[in-house]
């Protein structure tokens, strides 16, 4: 007989493997280069399950989707969410030590374009290359600009127009930029170096309900003499990393029945409870007779689904 103490065994495989096609995460036909684990990075462009317990170094989802079964437990030290065009679904349970960064692309410099995010992003979040700045800024180069839309101000202002409110950094509370569920103006200098921003979240900051469940707080914002037209608008944004089926919004006896888009030219309304898809990171107006708040759980897409197409520069001027 033999006894050994210990036994080692040294391999040589790619540090990171692609997904392509639908299928489960074990399922080896699936990878290029095995199913990552461990100290591996999962590169996902195709629809994967997870309903076992998985654990690897990074995952980076672009273009396709992953979903986390209620028997799944997904623990990953850093995700990565490239693009819009992306869902990630969680029934069980998603463990992430390190960070969620998003990488963001806008279509063109100098123009302003709805957005929103599924966490909140300060200040120290966002790519470190560019700088936020607001209207009274006059130079060029890696910079940030935001708007917030103010429906106090139209309610007394009885206007459709002009009720913008540039984000300047000296006046966020706590270094907040963007609150997780509200819609957002955003657009880089025309001189910036890149179109594509990082917009990060610390893994301990991230709730357990995070790509599961989110309320987005509505506030409806009104004055003694408003006309009614004018009262309880509000830029809500998609609190969810994957698309959402206006069918997933409860009916709600505060708002009036519908969600604004935003088309490139004037705003198109869609019913609540219909089968239109919002995409993530996407941002919508609702009109509210009452402060309220709007339930959303991640759910499959029916096949009748219609994804709307968002994502065009607002008219309004540049700054």
């Amino acid at each position: 007989y033999f006894l050994f103490d210990r036994i080692y065994a040294y391999g040589q495989i790619p540090q990171y493997s692609l997904f392509s096609g639908n299928g489960n995460w074990n399922d080896t036909i699936r990878w290029s280069h095995l199913p990552p684990f461990r100290h591996r990075r999962a590169l996902i462009n195709g629809d994967v399950e997870v309903n076992s317990l998985v654990q690897c170094n990074q995952a980076s989802l672009a273009d396709g989707s992953l979903r986390i079964t209620d028997n799944g437990h997904f623990i990953v030290d850093e995700l990565f969410l490239h693009n819009t065009d992306i869902s990630l679904a969680v029934a069980g349970e998603l463990t992430v030590n390190k960070q969620i960064t998003t990488y963001y692309t806008f279509p063109e410099k100098g123009k302003w374009y709805f957005l929103s995010f599924p966490f909140d992003v300060y200040l120290n979040d966002i790519d470190k290359r560019f700088q936020l700045k607001d209207k009274t800024f006059s130079g060029k180069g890696d910079f940030l600009y935001v708007q917030v839309y103010d429906g106090e101000k139209r309610a007394q202002s009885n206007d459709a127009t002009g009720n913008w409110t540039v984000l300047s950094p000296e006046g966020l509370s706590d270094g907040l930029v963007f609150e997780k569920g509200k819609g957002y103006l955003v657009a880089l200098d025309a001189a910036a170096s890149d179109n594509t921003l990082t917009f990060s979240t610390a893994g301990n900051d991230i709730p357990e309900s995070f790509g599961k469940t989110a309320s987005v707080p509505v506030y409806a914002a009104s004055a003694g003499n408003t006309d009614k037209a004018h009262k309880g608008w509000y830029l809500c944004g998609n609190p969810l990393p994957s698309p959402i089926s206006l069918s997933q919004i409860s009916a709600n006896p505060s708002l009036d029945g519908n969600i604004y888009i935003y088309d490139g030219n004037a705003y198109e309304s869609y019913p609540i409870g219909s089968e239109y898809v919002l995409p993530p990171f996407s941002a919508f107006f609702v009109k509210a007779s009452a402060d309220t708040e709007i339930k959303l759980t991640a759910a499959a897409l029916s096949t009748n689904a219609v994804r709307l197409k968002t994502g065009f520069p607002f008219s309004a001027g540049f700054r």
